[in-house]
């Protein structure tokens, strides 16, 4: 069975289309679904696809489902849809520690020395040896 991420959130989901006017016909258009953060009235819903869709837009609601689920999904869909942040990575990594281009290229890394490595000693020339990149530190990954 493949790895699964599981979180719960409560979340307002919101079934709505929109009410054209098509050739003297009305017509009804399906929307994606929208989703909020935390509990949400039906005024503010109403406001929120106002804003939105514009004040003379005819919008219809559908459904609201408010309230707190659990939301689960593959490990490998979720690193396919979730962007890459570098920015906070970068942060967090000393400069010189080679980490940084080993998550770019999608290579999951520890702050282990390695066989060929003796401790203190860098190979990449990048680095002293008080820069070893074990400094007692735990690992950037958050697992």
């Amino acid at each position: 069975m493949a790895n699964r991420i599981t979180k719960k959130m409560t979340v307002t989901r919101v079934s709505y289309g929109l009410c054209e006017l098509v050739d003297g016909e009305m017509t009804y258009v399906e929307q994606p679904d929208l989703i909020l953060k935390g509990i949400r009235s039906k005024d503010f819903v109403r406001k929120h696809l106002t804003k939105k869709h514009g004040a003379d837009a005819n919008v219809s609601i559908k459904n609201i489902d408010a309230g707190e689920h659990r939301f689960s999904m593959c490990l490998e869909d979720f690193v396919l849809a979730a962007d890459v942040d570098v920015d906070e990575s970068a942060e967090e990594t000393p400069a010189g520690n080679p980490a940084p281009e080993a998550a770019e290229s999608g290579m999951v890394t520890e702050d282990a020395p390695t066989v060929d490595e003796p401790a203190g000693d860098s190979s990449h020339g990048e680095s002293s040896s008080d820069e070893s990149g074990d400094d007692g530190e735990e690992s950037n990954f958050p697992w």
